[in-house]
């Protein structure tokens, strides 16, 4: 009976352990007051789908993304980003997670194509997501694909840089499509601890595709 009982609770360990490994990050939501709001659910739906990509086929990194609270919004900063300033105003914004209607600076420069999201901040601040309220280009026509962004964005604020050399890639400097998925092992970990816990050192060489975000 003994023996039963011991191979029983060994089990329930067994069990449970993959739920116990795994990383939940709680992030507060603001979104400009007047920029056409998000649903929670259309939020929720999001961060689920970027919780998915970073735990689906080989990258399994054992994190994952929920709201954190009631959508906020908020009109302290401006709703279009076109210089530093307003870019660091924005990310002074109490929130982990900011939607504005448009960015046109990051990285330390102008763009006028404008960026899908911005992560960029001067070196010893701390980073947050930003991203716009469009849905970010992709090849599927009428799939919701934010959720890349927002899972990219938010490498970025764990202390991830863009990584060279695989297009496909999720952290790629290039433009993110259905197909940019590849996580490497100490890329979860920096999903999962942080900065503190992120040992990838920033590329040497400068992207050579158009970067469209950070």
């Amino acid at each position: 009976m003994q023996t039963i009982i011991a191979i029983v609770c060994l089990a329930l360990l067994l069990w449970v352990a993959p739920a116990s490994a795994q990383q939940v990050h709680s992030l507060k939501v603001s979104i400009h007051k007047d920029v056409q709001q998000l649903t929670e659910a259309q939020t929720d739906q999001a961060l689920e789908r970027a919780s998915n990509l970073l735990n689906e086929g080989r990258n399994q990194c054992g994190v994952v993304l929920k709201r954190n609270g009631p959508i906020e919004t908020f009109d302290s900063a401006p709703k279009k980003i076109t210089n530093l300033d307003e870019l660091e105003a924005v990310h002074d914004v109490p929130a982990d997670l900011k939607i504005v209607e448009s960015i046109h600076f990051c990285m330390g420069r102008y763009d006028k194509k404008s960026w899908w999201g911005c992560a960029w901040r001067p070196e010893g601040r701390t980073k947050t997501v930003i991203v716009v309220r469009g849905v970010s280009p992709g090849p599927v026509v009428g799939r919701d694909t934010r959720f890349f962004l927002w899972a990219h964005e938010f490498g970025h604020t764990k202390g991830l840089h863009h990584r060279l050399g695989d297009e496909r890639a999720l952290m790629t400097p290039c433009a993110l499509t259905n197909l940019t998925r590849r996580i490497t092992n100490d890329e979860c970990s920096c999903f999962k601890d942080g900065p503190l816990g992120c040992p990838i050192p920033p590329p040497k060489t400068e992207p050579t595709c158009p970067v469209r975000r950070r």
